[in-house]
């Protein structure tokens, strides 16, 4: 977890996640004359880059409320939403038992990164635990294959 979030429990961080999405950024004046102001004062365009704007959302929500939300909580909290609402289980089941899984949505690095700074490691996709045993298995699996090489 990044700086700030750390001292935040998981309910907590949902109950600030909420109290960010009901935020009124788009009618909220101050926020709308300091982006005005920045996007005039670095000389880009208006279309700022969305991470850009919702770090600039979560530096200002943080401000006015004096809460520490992080931009990794939001990331995956949006990465979530978009799975369950694109997640298999939303549509039909009109596959039979024996068909192949259906496959994920590849994530970007910095949707990655922000499961991985959020400590949602269940969230990211073919993510998957391999047992000791097997990595014991492979290692003398290696290990004889190199055995014979060296043995030819």
């Amino acid at each position: 977890m990044q700086a700030g979030t750390a001292d935040l429990n998981r309910p907590e961080v949902d109950s600030v996640l909420a109290q960010y999405l009901a935020f009124p950024f788009e009618s909220d004046v101050n926020f709308q004359n300091g982006l005005s102001d920045i996007v005039s004062v670095a000389g880009v365009s208006s279309d700022v880059p969305e991470d850009t704007l919702q770090a600039m959302r979560v530096f200002y929500f943080n401000r006015m409320t004096g809460h520490s939300l992080s931009v990794a909580d939001v990331q995956a909290h949006e990465m979530k939403k978009a799975r369950t609402r694109d997640s298999p289980s939303s549509f039909p089941n009109t596959a039979g038992a024996d068909s192949e899984p259906q496959h994920t949505i590849p994530l970007s690095f910095e949707q990655i990164k922000a499961l991985i700074e959020a400590e949602r490691f269940d969230e990211i996709p073919n993510n998957k635990t391999i047992s000791a045993e097997l990595n014991v298995r492979c290692s003398q699996i290696h290990l004889y294959d190199q055995i014979i090489t060296l043995l030819s």
